[in-house]
């Protein structure tokens, strides 16, 4: 249970740790600029942000574009995030399965084209159910465009765990 005796206190601009990570000429655009605060395990949604950044890192061409964004309305129980990449395109039919363990996408999508082991968008789904979140992959053909949205409990919350 994340939300026990070692929920910490999350501020979100201070996650661009991963963003240097990989060698990549694509754009990152970070419009998290609010003070959002939340309740989790900041290890483990870390691990969220560093999984789905080096996914959209390794989606990504020469001239494409990665956007983190969040928002949170007034008196909105939750934090909506997002990582957001131009260039690549996500399948309905891959989308319907994105979430579960060993589905991967990195033998057809990307520059790097590395084979993946199909685990890490599987692990995020349950670090964000154990927070109390939701999490969705949303993709369109036409702009070439695939995000990622999660959300997690603001400070404050009741929790319904």
């Amino acid at each position: 249970d994340y939300m026990g005796k070692d929920c910490r206190v999350v501020r979100f601009p201070g996650w661009q740790h991963t963003l240097g990570k990989k060698d990549s000429k694509a754009l990152i655009r970070n419009s998290i600029c609010q003070n959002l605060y939340c309740k989790c395990d900041s290890h483990q949604v870390k691990r969220v942000f560093h999984n789905l950044i080096c996914n959209a890192l390794e989606a990504t061409n020469e001239h494409d574009t990665i956007h983190l964004g969040a928002k949170v309305d007034e008196g909105d129980d939750f934090v909506e995030v997002w990582v957001e990449n131009t260039g690549s395109y996500i399948p309905e039919d891959l989308r319907k399965v994105i979430f579960d363990p060993f589905v991967t996408t990195k033998k057809s999508l990307g520059r790097l084209r590395r084979g993946g082991n199909g685990l890490g968008t599987s692990i995020c789904q349950k670090i964000i159910r154990k927070h109390g979140g939701t999490i969705a992959c949303s993709s369109c053909k036409h702009r070439r465009v695939t995000r990622f949205t999660f959300t997690l409990p603001v400070l404050g919350a009741s929790s319904t765990n």
